[in-house]
């Protein structure tokens, strides 16, 4: 914007040897001129911020030399060498031609135009230069010895534009020193000397006072001059015989005019004359004399008629305005290449009213228009301003009509929310619901920290422009003009304000909300969060609220956890689970006055908020500030003991209650049990091989244990109680000492299907340097079908494990108490347990002997 406004120039760096423009001597000259060559336009340059300007609608208007709008004048003498540096400072592409002379170009951006490589000459020779946008050239322009040149003037313009009005083209003219003469009369006989024209004067531009019937005796211009042969030996002047002219041709015929003794004539052309040319621009009257039988070359003097008026081009900033405001209609009004006069003044007409005349205080061929027009008393809707422009011979135009439309009524805003989500939860597991409630942590989207506002806003007169909106109530009150709290700015949701009805949102920081949050423990804030909606005419909307609740008060439990166990379909029995009984139902009661809207709970390890199991209302839905809430679930694979159950419940805003607890034991009846405290194996079914022995010396747990001494063949007991057991469970103590199984995995315990083949096994295996590694395993027909393994650090461990049955598919080992494998993968459809052993089941590594010490310590089922 800046170059395109003037801001440029134009710096000349010499060669080392004087009077050259580069080192070749055939660049030398005798005198230089710069010329820096710019454009205007007036949409531009009259902005009140042209950094505002968009520069794809640039279009210039006038074209300046050395920053003047007047022709530039290049002083040259006779035997001249003349150099012309150009410079195109502009935006447009530019061709320099002179007329009546050649310019030989010589330099391109600063190079001379010489082939660097061979050093061959390569000017160019002509009388058109061209300049592209940002480009220079030098040329030379030789001026002849010729007496007969002296005091003519030779035009370099763009010949990309044509001649026009000095001011609007780019015009610079050579110069050549010295008084323009006649040349002298021959003496005797020597023949008629070709008269010559000169000293035309430029009359002004006319103008035909009625274009339909112009007159024939009404002069519109008088032109005078001189037509001359030749200056006499005494000095006086020689006159021609006569003259002829037309306009905008070459004349012909006999002479015209009649001259005085020293040459003198008067030429009147009236409206008749003249009439042909009344459309504006540009016209030339061209004259001839003479001399005998012999004409002349002709000189012309230029002629412009002006019956046109000014054009008009303006808009309406804004089209919309409110009774606050003025409308501002702004533009420019141009008698440029239609009359080429000065235009004067315009008017203005609102809605056929009276009409208001404005002076162009500079008048010029093309001037700016800036009107304002007081709508403060019009009604409501469309109006109309009728703009016309004169020029100083008082042509006027048509009426250019400016619509715009007043609106006295603000928009109205509705549904305006703000929005934020609760965390997922065990009901809500991919994503939480919305509520409008808050405790300072939900947000509308769980990746950005903000909640999100949202509002339409309708108006039937204007488009909506903007919304905007604030938590600060003081926001509210400014009536007049745009909000003078700064909110938030709203975006329209689909993409523009470009109707009468809009949807705009807001993402709100936390941090912003926070500011409002009440302490914890404290009564709920009521907060709501203001909007308002702008129009086309600059009216604001009253606020549309959006409402939140701020809470940070927990949520209480009002009635004591309740946790029974019972069968399925029956009422809640007994705190202790059986074979029958193994559905753990847990109720509680809890209220808030911003509502339930989760509860859940856990066993064990707490497995963060939202993360245990759902507790439902009772009524169905969770919907009252105080509610019921209850939920069962089985515990048949529940490891055996006490069991410590643990709830909690949420408000609407997010906030959790403290943990409240109950105990429950999970114990299923014996099937078969012997700690052998008898000293002897009498209550297992069968003893296989021939090294298990109870001793005092074995015991881990009482006055007895079992030992098995490790051999090459399998030593264990049997149990046949299970018979069709299509769930097993059994426990048991094991200490290895420094046994080893040399590397191979020795069986410890297998469940023994139907068909006599192990089922389900736990198995142990010894490395060269000590370490222990424990594995369950399902087998189908005596193969491993899946298998997890786990590693042991002591030599002492109390084993569980379970096997859920053949449609269950799942079996678990648990070592110390904590789950250490699992295995999910059916080893038989239909398999079912009809026995178990325990003890060495394969053989073990000759080389080691030492002891497996079994302790049933808490029972096998």
């Amino acid at each position: 914007q800046q170059v395109a406004m003037g801001l440029a120039g134009a710096l000349v760096v010499l060669p080392t040897t004087p009077g050259q423009a580069y080192s070749a001597a055939g660049t030398a000259y005798n005198t230089e001129d710069v010329l820096v060559l710019s454009e205007i336009d007036p949409a531009l340059n009259t902005l009140a911020d042209p950094t505002t300007f968009n520069l794809r609608n640039y279009d210039p208007k006038f074209v300046l030399v050395n920053g003047l709008p007047t022709a530039h004048a290049i002083p040259a003498a006779q035997n001249q060498k003349v150099l012309v540096r150009y410079v195109n400072a502009g935006a447009e592409n530019h061709w320099a031609g002179l007329l009546g002379m050649h310019q030989t170009r010589i330099g391109t951006n600063g190079q001379p135009l010489a082939n660097l490589l061979t050093n061959v000459d390569q000017q160019q020779t002509g009388v058109v230069t061209a300049l592209p946008a940002g480009g220079t050239a030098e040329t030379l322009i030789e001026v002849p010895n010729d007496a007969a040149k002296a005091g003519f003037t030779y035009p370099v313009f763009d010949e990309g534009r044509g001649l026009g009005v000095v001011g609007d083209d780019m015009l610079a003219y050579l110069a050549v020193g010295g008084t323009l003469g006649l040349p002298t009369c021959p003496t005797g006989a020597a023949g008629v000397i070709p008269p010559t024209v000169n000293g035309l004067n430029t009359p002004p531009t006319g103008h035909i006072a009625n274009l339909g019937s112009p007159s024939a005796t009404t002069t519109v211009f008088t032109v005078t001059g001189y037509a001359l042969e030749c200056r006499a030996i005494a000095g006086a002047e020689t006159a021609a015989d006569g003259i002829r002219y037309a306009i905008d041709t070459l004349p012909g015929g006999a002479a015209q005019a009649i001259l005085n003794s020293n040459g003198a004539f008067t030429l009147t052309l009236t409206e008749a004359d003249v009439a042909a040319i009344a459309n504006g621009g540009q016209h030339y009257l061209i004259v001839q004399a003479q001399k005998g039988t012999t004409w002349g070359a002709i000189s012309a003097v230029q002629l412009i008629v002006d019956n046109v008026a000014p054009e008009l081009t303006i808009s309406a900033a804004p089209p919309i305005v409110n009774p606050n405001q003025s409308l501002v209609i702004t533009g420019s009004a141009s008698d440029h290449y239609l009359g080429e006069s000065d235009v004067t003044n315009v008017t203005w007409q609102l809605d056929g009213g009276a009409v208001t005349t404005v002076a162009i205080a500079n008048p010029g061929v093309t001037v700016p228009v800036d009107l304002t027009i007081p709508v403060a008393s019009l009604p409501e809707g469309p109006h109309t301003v009728a703009v016309t422009a004169s020029d100083s011979l008082l042509n006027t135009s048509a009426a250019t009509n400016v619509v715009f439309t007043v609106d006295a009524s603000p928009p109205a805003l509705s549904g305006v929310v703000v929005e934020q989500r609760l965390p997922a939860d065990a009901a809500h597991p991919f994503g939480g619901v919305p509520t409008n409630m808050n405790n300072g942590t939900l947000t509308f989207d769980p990746n950005i920290w903000a909640i999100r506002v949202r509002g339409t806003a309708t108006d039937s007169v204007s488009l909506i422009k903007g919304m905007r909106g604030s938590f600060d109530d003081a926001f509210c009150t400014t009536v007049a003009g745009a909000p003078g709290i700064s909110g938030a700015r709203l975006d329209p949701k689909d993409g523009s304000w470009s109707t009468g009805n809009e949807v705009g949102f807001a993402y709100v920081p936390l941090s912003e909300l926070n500011r409002w949050l009440p302490p914890v423990g404290a009564a709920v804030i009521h907060k709501a969060f203001h909007v308002r909606a702008r129009d086309g005419a600059g009216n604001w909307s009253a606020c549309g609220d959006g409402l939140v609740d701020l809470d940070r008060t927990n949520p209480i439990i009002t009635a004591p956890l309740l946790v029974d166990i019972h069968a399925p379909g029956e009422a809640a029995l007994a705190r202790v689970s059986t074979r029958a009984r193994n559905v753990l139902a847990v109720r509680l009661s809890a209220s808030d006055p911003q509502g339930i809207t989760a509860a859940e709970f856990f066993d064990g390890t707490d497995p963060g908020l939202g993360k245990g199991t759902a507790l439902r209302a009772t009524d169905g839905a969770l919907d009252e500030k105080a509610e019921q809430v209850a939920a069962t679930t089985s515990v048949k694979r529940w490891t055996p003991g006490v069991h410590t159950i643990k709830a909690r419940v949420r408000d609407g805003a997010g906030n959790w209650s403290a943990i409240v607890s109950a105990r429950v034991k999970v114990a299923f009846p014996r099937i078969f049990g012997d700690g052998f405290e008898a000293g002897r194996v009498k209550h297992w079914s069968r003893v296989g091989g021939r090294r298990v022995t109870v001793s005092s010396a074995a015991r881990i747990h009482g006055r007895y244990g079992l030992r098995i001494a490790l051999g090459r063949k399998a030593a264990y007991l049997t149990d046949t109680a299970p018979r069709k057991a299509t769930s097993y469970r059994a426990s048991f103590s094991i200490a290895t000492g420094t046994s080893s199984t040399g590397g191979a995995w020795q069986t410890v315990f297998a469940a023994v299907d139907q068909h006599g083949k192990t089922a389900l096994a736990v198995q142990r295996r010894t490395g060269a340097s000590g370490g222990q590694v424990v594995r369950l395993v399902t087998l189908r027909h005596g193969r491993a079908v899946e298998s997890s393994q786990t590693l042991l650090s002591a030599k002492r461990h109390a084993i569980s494990v379970a096997w859920f049955g053949a449609k269950d598919g799942e079996a678990g080992l648990w070592i110390d108490g904590q789950l250490a494998a699992s295995v999910t993968k059916l080893a038989n459809a239909g398999q079912m347990i009809e026995s178990a052993r325990l003890g060495q089941v394969g053989g073990g590594n000759a080389r080691t002997r030492g002891n497996l010490i079994v302790d049933d310590f808490n029972s096998t089922t």
